[in-house]
């Protein structure tokens, strides 16, 4: 279907109502809305229809800037690490000594055993700092829905992160280098402890060894591809609001997913601040007080959806904590019990705010 020459879909709802414009049913896309709020017949002809055409138009613009906002603010990372496998199955035949009463032995499909070729306690040091770089991703982004291991992360974190992986990244190899050079004694001690069970062939050459630690990442855009356009321009200019629309949703995810940590963090809060059942100050750790203080300090720049309503609540309770320590919670119950309502009331103000969970996107605080 053709209108003012320009293709468009057969029919659409604006504000639940469909449009009819000269005669044709259509769809309140980019393409249809601009032809018809430039054709004079249909402005003189439908005139209700033209004024719920341009709200229509308005609101794609103001969902358009927003997806725009959320890329200027943000990057997504992809992260991939790998690490060595040190467990390998066992032939059943080698187990000896396993009998079923009444059998030869027992049912070997019934059977899975396995065995580590290296002591976990070998590869500690190496895996503790891909984790931290793991971790350290995962409390300042969002889990994109693109694909397993994209994030979308805020400007201001992509220095810091370089910086940190950097760091991390040269850690890890020297620690690699240190697991290869201890190599042979560890295999020398696995052959004393798995006895026959011990294969040389199930330990890979240091090379092999050396790169299956790996800890990759790169950062990317995600953006209609402009050779559309060359194809079809109706096709790029579907795929444009597809994607402005995916990106709205993404961005009131990312809005939902930090309403929600913020009121599982101020919950958390009042729950460890209250009084116990004997009367005395619940047991907590100074480190609940930085978890605490860290989502304050980062909120700002994680507050890449635009959310507007949450930095107020957010000040309030940053203010009500302060630089307050753990032991002075712990001595002082009136403060204790002033800044335990506090959290409480700024939690209560929260009502209604968040309308589903969305920690897919999101690390809850412990």
């Amino acid at each position: 279907m053709r209108l003012h020459g320009l293709s468009v879909r057969a029919a659409a709802a604006v504000d639940g109502r469909v449009l009819s414009l000269c005669g044709k049913l259509v769809q309140s896309s980019t393409i249809a809305l601009d032809a018809a709020i430039t054709c004079p017949r249909c402005i003189q002809r439908r005139p209700k229809a033209m004024t719920l055409v341009q709200e229509a138009k308005a609101q794609e613009l103001v969902t358009a800037r927003q997806a725009d906002v959320l890329d200027e603010r943000s990057v997504y990372v992809s992260l991939t690490q790998s690490a060595i496998g040190i467990r390998r199955r066992i032939d059943i035949a080698e187990v000896a000594g396993a009998k079923v009463e009444g059998e030869e032995g027992p049912d070997h499909e019934m059977l899975h055993l396995a065995k580590d070729i290296i002591d976990q306690a070998e590869l500690k040091a190496i895996q503790k700092g891909q984790r931290e770089m793991h971790w350290w991703l995962r409390d300042r982004s969002y889990r994109s829905r693109i694909r397993h291991g994209v994030h979308r992360l805020p400007l201001s974190f992509v220095e810091p992160m370089v910086e940190f992986f950097d760091k991390k990244q040269q850690e890890v190899a020297a620690n690699v280098e240190a697991l290869i050079t201890r190599y042979p004694e560890i295999k020398v001690k696995a052959k004393a402890r798995l006895g026959t069970l011990y294969n040389e062939a199930d330990y890979p050459h240091p090379d092999t060894l050396r790169a299956a630690f790996r800890t990759e990442y790169y950062f990317a855009a995600l953006a209609v591809p402009g050779q559309l356009n060359v194809i079809s321009k109706d096709l790029y200019a579907r795929e444009s609001e597809k994607a402005v629309a995916r990106a709205e949703e993404e961005r009131q995810l990312i809005v939902a997913a930090l309403r929600e940590q913020f009121s599982h963090l101020l919950g958390h809060m009042v729950s460890i601040l209250e009084t116990g059942t004997d009367g005395k100050a619940k047991r907590f750790r100074e480190a609940s007080l930085d978890n605490a203080r860290e989502f304050f300090e980062m909120f700002s720049a994680k507050n890449i959806g635009g959310d507007t309503a949450l930095p107020p609540l957010v000040e309030r309770a940053k203010a009500l904590l302060g630089d307050v320590g753990a032991e002075t919670l712990k001595t002082d119950e009136e403060l204790r019990s002033r800044i335990k309502d506090g959290f409480a009331q700024v939690q209560a103000s929260m009502t209604g705010m968040v309308t589903f969970k969305a920690s897919r996107a999101v690390r809850l605080p412990d």
